[in-house]
């Protein structure tokens, strides 16, 4: 499967993470998400949030609660910047 980038207008979600005092980088995925999928249709992003030990995608994976809601709270973050900027997303 070729690699899918994330379109440079969706660094919006590096704004949300930067508003909210959270580090942030781009992280490219090997995994093939659903985003490798959709990237070729329109914008994608994903946001990522950490697992215990660095585990993912493995049945030891564990993320915590609170990092999980971190996470959520950056996606509506996100979602209201889109909202306020359609130029960001359109075409």
């Amino acid at each position: 499967m070729r690699q899918t980038a994330a379109r440079p207008q969706l660094l919006t979600v590096a704004q949300a993470a930067s508003k909210a005092g959270l580090a942030w980088e781009a992280v490219p995925s090997g995994a093939t998400h659903d985003a490798a999928h959709i990237g070729r249709r329109c914008p994608m992003g994903m946001i990522f949030v950490p697992s215990r030990a660095g585990r993912s995608h493995c049945p030891e994976e564990w993320t915590d609660i609170a990092d999980i809601a971190t996470g959520v709270r950056i996606l509506g973050d996100t979602l209201r910047i889109l909202d306020r900027r359609p130029e960001l997303v359109a075409g």
